[in-house]
């Protein structure tokens, strides 16, 4: 069920964002030039290799030794709204298509990065996903804290809660805030989501192990602390 949703919500929007597709194509070329895609290649389900393309947001200016310049330096203006909305990551859709990624899952991380065999391979035991459980706790976790959301997450997961995840992504896209900032005031979090349906049921109601909760309707988090890390 998992894969067919994934077939049928990557095939719609690859169709119906073709135009959007042409015109990033188009403003990228402008901007930045010749190649608009940048590839990297990241292991995917059971560790098997697979490319990723991505618009490119950066250029390749260097300084006088004929180094590249740091990130923040090449980025174009056209790379810092395709970054912030997350347009750039648009033609992974293909890569879900193709059964190389998923919608929800763990995203695309290197092997050498997992410190345990035995967790790489928990980890890498379902498709690699354009967004995740640990995307919704913001940038500022360490990677042991992702990869304990991301083992959370496999252990757990079910279209249902894909969905939800999915909803969520959407929703803190425009919001730019990780759930733990809407800890302290609910209200804010509710209003800006309640615009996006009553869809919202228990993503995780484990006393031993869950700490956000997705309550009846509305998404909230109760407190900082009930969001950091699944232990």
């Amino acid at each position: 069920m998992k894969r067919w949703f994934d077939i049928v919500v990557s095939s719609t929007l690859l169709v119906a964002l073709s135009p959007l597709y042409l015109i990033i194509f188009i403003l990228v070329y402008l901007d930045i030039g010749w190649p608009v895609f940048e590839k990297q290649r990241y292991p995917g389900m059971n560790e098997q290799w697979f490319t990723i393309s991505r618009f490119r947001t950066m250029n390749r200016a260097c300084n006088e030794k004929g180094e590249l310049l740091p990130a923040d330096q090449r980025l174009s203006v056209i790379g810092y709204y395709l970054k912030r909305f997350k347009l750039d990551h648009l033609p992974e859709f293909y890569n879900v298509l193709r059964g190389e990624m998923s919608l929800v899952g763990p995203r695309p991380g290197f092997i050498r990065s997992i410190p345990s065999k035995d967790v790489n391979l928990t980890r890498h035991s379902v498709c690699p996903g354009m967004t995740g459980w640990s995307q919704l706790h913001g940038k500022s976790l360490t990677w042991e804290e992702k990869l304990a959301l991301d083992l959370y997450y496999v252990k757990h997961q079910s279209l249902w809660s894909d969905i939800k995840i999915l909803v969520l992504s959407l929703g803190l896209l425009f919001i730019k805030k990780p759930l733990s900032v809407f800890a302290k005031s609910p209200i804010v979090f509710i209003l800006k989501l309640y615009n996006l349906g009553t869809v919202f049921l228990p993503i995780i109601n484990n006393s031993e192990t869950g700490k956000c909760h997705i309550l009846s309707s509305i998404s909230y988090c109760f407190t900082s602390s009930d969001i950091s890390v699944y232990t």
